[in-house]
């Protein structure tokens, strides 16, 4: 058997004639129509530019386009609505249809999973939403969206630094531009009091922060590590 094709989700070699993965038996993913706004959409969000690919996703679903249909173009949506807060519903609505599309998909499957685990966190510790995160993160390790929300879970509401920390800089390794993920781990390193850290993760956001209040948030946060460096 020739093998031409990688799975996406477990990294096992397989035909493309076979249409399914040998070993995890996810599909593989449909050829999809090439359009310059969807791979400008995926540059945007990969780099950060959420306000940009909001607005460029958002254009794409709204146009009488085959490209709207894709599970590239989906995924990418579903996971900057994910990052950016995006409504509940929207989300879901993009991940049945995603489904309905390829209903054996692995990262769809996981989405579906996280937004569930998302909606029954609770203050209570290990719940059924924290439970369900780390089930994701067992069988698909490298979902910085679980990452990102066990995470900032741990540490604003439950109030647990260190467990926190494993999944925020997790989180950040896996996706260098997540802003989010960095505004929570500058705050966690401050809690910790470890500034040069708290220093590094608060710069990196005032990179990827476009609004002029929150700039000039980060803008005064790194001034009072500053202030507190020269007073040692």
């Amino acid at each position: 058997m020739s093998f031409e094709v990688i799975c996406e989700n477990c990294g096992a070699p397989s035909s493309p004639s076979v249409g399914v993965c040998n070993f995890c038996k996810s599909s593989f993913a449909i050829s999809e129509p090439k359009n310059p706004s969807l791979a400008k959409l995926k540059k945007c969000y990969e780099e950060g530019d959420l306000d940009q690919a909001l607005a460029l996703a958002h254009a794409l679903d709204t146009e009488e386009s085959k490209v709207k249909d894709s599970i590239s173009f989906l995924m990418t949506y579903i996971k900057l609505l994910v990052e950016t807060e995006g409504p509940a519903y929207k989300i879901k609505s993009l991940l049945l249809q995603a489904a309905s599309l390829d209903p054996d998909n692995g990262d769809i499957l996981d989405y579906l999973d996280l937004m569930d685990a998302k909606s029954k966190l609770s203050q209570e510790r290990n719940d059924f939403g924290e439970k369900l995160l780390k089930t994701i993160l067992i069988r698909s390790p490298q979902n910085v969206h679980a990452h990102f929300i066990l995470g900032s879970h741990l540490f604003w509401k439950e109030k647990e630094p260190s467990g926190a920390l494993v999944h925020l800089i997790r989180a950040v390794e896996l996706r260098p531009n997540f802003l989010r993920a960095w505004a929570c781990l500058g705050a966690l390193y401050l809690e910790l009091k470890q500034d040069a850290q708290a220093n590094q993760a608060l710069r990196k956001c005032l990179k990827l922060e476009s609004n002029p209040a929150m700039i000039k948030f980060f803008e005064s946060q790194i001034q009072l590590l500053k202030v507190k460096k020269k007073a040692a």
